[in-house]
């Protein structure tokens, strides 16, 4: 049988009391940004639980450390804002069963806001293609290990929250998935839900937002980023409207496209 495991993400964690919180029923591995350095391991019900404490910033530093340290054969991505449903490993087994060449499978959520249910991903079961792949999140995503090890694929550290451009790391991780040919399908279970209560990367519909987007469409569609900018504010207009003119907002973006993404210097 395969061992579903979840690869989470995490700050400022004592212990490994979030586990529950998250309703991880099975095993999980959590990169922990928070002072020092320590390892913490626990073993009961016949899961094993491990946290790696780490002073480092970035959401894809800390990814990639949790991922060095899975040991499943499936891996599950979260932020820890996810609750997983009852039976989530159950699920996740029978959707690798019903497509035994993927290498990756892109599971339903829910996502909440105080308590209550404001959008749902829902997924049919199917064959995913490149062009449908770039809108989905981190935490609906599952991938074989040792399909990820075989691509090599791991997280944008340029990308995400504790680094200079805000969002897109997950973007960048399915990007690379499909230009080293894995299969990828979507699959109808629900994983569980997604708070957004509160983000720590997600500042409004800015100047800075656009100009992040333009960036990392630069990164991932080259020099075809340019007009595609004009494709999402078009298509994102009603969302943000009211916090940024439609000029603006695709000014910024093609200023962004204009730039090669770096390092954030100390």
């Amino acid at each position: 049988m395969d061992r579903v495991e979840v690869v989470c993400v995490t700050m400022g964690q004592k212990d490994l009391s979030i586990a529950e919180k998250m309703h991880i029923t099975g095993n999980a591995v959590f990169g922990n940004q928070a002072d020092g350095y320590r390892k913490e391991m626990q073993t009961c019900d016949g899961r094993t639980l491990n946290m790696i404490t780490t002073d480092t910033r970035g959401v894809g530093v800390n990814r990639n450390i949790a991922l060095l340290h899975a040991t499943g054969d499936i891996l599950l991505f979260a932020d820890d804002d996810v609750c997983y449903a009852d039976g989530y490993a159950d699920g996740v087994r029978r959707a690798y069963a019903q497509y035994p060449d993927a290498d990756m499978i892109i599971f339903s959520m829910d996502i909440t806001q105080g308590g209550r249910v404001i959008r749902q991903i829902k997924n049919r079961d199917g064959r995913l293609h490149f062009h449908r792949a770039l809108r989905y999140g981190t935490c609906v995503c599952s991938i074989r290990r040792d399909s990820q090890r075989r691509a090599n694929i791991w997280f944008s550290t340029l990308f995400g929250g504790g680094t200079n451009y805000a969002h897109g790391e997950d973007t960048l991780f399915l990007r690379d998935a499909f230009r080293r040919g894995l299969r990828a399908y979507t699959s109808s279970f629900c994983l569980g839900t997604c708070a957004k209560d509160a983000s720590t990367c997600f500042r409004g519909f800015d100047e800075k937002y656009f100009y992040d987007q333009g960036v990392l469409y630069r990164a991932v569609f080259g020099a075809a980023a340019a007009p595609l900018c004009l494709r999402f504010c078009l298509k994102r207009h009603n969302t943000y409207r009211g916090e940024m003119t439609f000029s603006r907002a695709l000014r910024a973006m093609r200023r962004g496209t204009r730039e090669t993404p770096r390092e954030k210097l100390p």
